[in-house]
């Protein structure tokens, strides 16, 4: 991936969280916090994908908005933005909201967010991170602790290329589900426009953590929602010739009733590229990628340190579906087989406390697997509803 790409990552996640998770609020518990991660699905004109000749030899259509590429286009990235030939992707997204009116259940709700997509332009497989900000508005209809709700927003879109830059507006609806008093998950599904791209509206689908500020009753569990970047050969393990990487990640966790640990449950989501070029379909240069999902259970503790701060350390084992028709992994430089791995994981975090019930927290996580001798270094940076 680009080098441009992979520091940007440090500094993006640790903004979000610095510019939307203010400490001092009038009252904690008007403001709703919430993060997590989604998956992008873009609408694009004409063929979508990596299998298609060089831009320089396609037509667009006149009255699709996009200029013949043959004139416009020094190179197919401008042609592939325009008409949204995007690589299906990860992003994460936090913002803070709150209501402004209330009529029995009907909720008039306002606030802001921020998010950050890990893509690539599909012809010439160029990463970058696409950057947005904005401020919404909606309603929310909430029974009991279930809420359903519509909002609107507008706001402007940057890439790390620094090719692109516009505004952006979306409509997006949304049921939230109680987790426990304080905490929620908010699943949503997102439609949105770029003010560059002339194809339809594309959309994703997230799953939020919501942390309200009322967790004040005493809780057996804690929340997070989590993102960052994955260096695989980091340590022990090899890298089977994947390249740093995009991670999301949820976790659940529980107290146990002795020595003051707990079992937590996490849910990974992780943007793996090949570093080779292979072929795809009939078309030579193709660096395969695919999004691997893992499913972990570990045992953690947290160990105060001051009021404030605290660490976490955790260790556990995580699943994961490493199976793919076009062989993501490489060993020796022979294409590898791979299937439902297991691999063994540790991870070390800082926690800072910044308000009722709601913390940041940061950590370094390695995960082994041993069958496939890959080897991962994560580091993650998020929210943690704790108790």
């Amino acid at each position: 991936m680009l080098t441009q790409t992979r520091r940007l990552r440090f500094r993006i996640a640790t903004a979000l969280f610095a510019v939307l998770l203010p400490i001092q609020a009038a009252r904690a518990d008007e403001w709703r916090t919430f993060a997590g991660g989604f998956t992008s699905r873009w609408t694009t004109i004409g063929h979508h994908g990596h299998d298609q000749p060089s831009c320089r030899d396609i037509e667009s259509a006149p009255d699709a908005g996009v200029v013949a590429s043959r004139i416009a286009a020094p190179n197919c990235d401008a042609v592939d933005f325009a008409r949204g030939n995007l690589d299906d992707s990860i992003g994460f997204r936090a913002g803070r909201e709150r209501d402004f009116w209330t009529l029995g259940p009907v909720r008039i709700v306002g606030g802001a967010d921020a998010a950050i997509s890990h893509t690539e332009y599909n012809l010439s497989q160029r990463d970058f991170a696409l950057l947005s900000g904005s401020a919404f508005a909606g309603a929310d209809v909430r029974l009991a602790r279930f809420g359903f709700g519509a909002r609107y927003g507008i706001g402007a879109f940057a890439t790390t290329t620094r090719d692109e830059l516009g505004g952006m507006r979306f409509l997006e609806l949304a049921a939230t589900l109680p987790l426990r008093p304080g905490a929620s998950v908010r699943v949503s599904r997102r439609d949105f426009t770029l003010s560059r791209m002339h194809a339809a509206p594309s959309r994703d689908i997230s799953v939020m953590l919501v942390a309200d500020g009322s967790g004040a009753a005493l809780s057996s569990w804690e929340f997070g929602a989590m993102t960052g970047t994955t260096w695989p050969g980091a340590g022990l393990g090899s890298d089977r010739a994947l390249t740093a990487a995009a991670v999301n990640r949820l976790s659940a966790a529980r107290r146990l009733p002795w020595h003051h640990v707990d079992v937590e449950l996490s849910w990974s989501s992780t943007a793996h590229e090949s570093s080779i070029p292979s072929m795809f379909r009939g078309y030579d240069g193709n660096f395969r990628s695919k999004t691997i999902e893992g499913y972990g259970v570990a045992i953690s503790r947290v160990v105060p340190l001051t009021r404030a701060l605290a660490l976490r350390g955790s260790a556990g084992v995580e699943l994961a579906d490493w199976r793919d028709e076009h062989r993501l992994l490489t060993r020796n430089g022979v294409e590898l087989v791979a299937g439902v791995e297991a691999g063994v994981a540790a991870a070390l975090a800082l926690r800072v406390q910044l308000d009722r019930g709601l913390a940041l927290e940061t950590s370094l996580q390695k995960v082994y697997w041993r069958s496939l001798d890959l080897g991962e270094v994560r580091w993650t940076s998020g929210i943690v509803v704790t108790r």
